[in-house]
Order: C-alpha cells, then structure tokens, then sequence
C-alpha cells in the first residue's frame, strides 16, 4: 500500500483550485463571501439591524393599535384571543417583510426608497417648459 495514491493527480489539483485563497462569490447575491471584521462592517451591520426592526415595527405596531381597539372597549376571552392572534399576525408579517427586505438590498436602501421625495422629480423639465412657454 506504500506506493498506492488514494487521489489521482487531476482529482488533486482539482482539489486545490477549490482550496485557493481567492474569495468567492455567492451566486445568489453576487458579494463577497469572506469579509474581514472591521468597525465600518460591524457599524454597517448595526445600522442594518436597525432597519430591520424599524421595518418589523410598522406592521407590529399596526396590528397592536388595531388589537387594541379590538379588546379594550369590553374585554373578554374571546375578544383577547382575536387581538392576540392579529399581534402576532402582525409580529410575523413584520418580520417576513424585514427579512425580504434585508435579503434584496439591505433594510437602509429599502427604507430610502420610501422616504424618497418625487415631488422634484420633473421640477427642470416644468421650469424649461414655462421659460418656453410650451404647455403639456
């Protein structure tokens, strides 16, 4: 078993073009996969975290605000079960709506695009047609 190889020679380059120190990356989201720990990741990571939960608490605090309309004018069991099954309807939708949020782009560039202002938008195109005077 001495001069016996367990490996072919094209099985172990194979095996060492794997194994190179290259990162790669993950065909799904076309980053980096090895990233190096620094305080700009660890602060973006942060900042992402909270996104996520600024995304998680707008359903969340709906669904809490409706449940509570729901169970404080006359509270019973029943009426408990229904506002404590629609905050925790709430919880999960909020959660699923920050965890896709967080897997496209981020939570940051999520919240960004609703917070954008288009009132601007064609404000030159509005000014260049009043200096014209060409109407729409």
């Amino acid at each position: 078993m001495k001069g016996k190889r367990l490996l072919s020679k094209e099985e172990i380059e194979y095996i060492k073009k794997l194994l190179d120190k290259k990162p790669r990356a993950s065909p799904r989201r076309k980053k980096v996969i090895r990233v190096k720990l620094s305080v700009y990741t660890i602060i973006e990571f942060l900042i992402e975290v909270w996104g996520w939960v600024k995304i998680m608490a707008s359903p969340f605090l709906a669904a809490v605000f409706v449940g509570s309309f729901i169970y404080f004018p006359s509270p019973n069991t029943t009426k408990l079960v229904i506002a404590s099954s629609l905050v925790f309807a709430g919880l999960i939708g909020g959660v699923i709506l920050a965890n896709r949020a967080w897997k496209r782009n981020g939570t940051m560039d999520y919240l960004s695009e609703i917070m954008e202002l288009h009132d601007f938008d064609n404000l030159k195109a509005d000014k260049d047609s009043a200096d014209t005077g060409d109407t729409k």
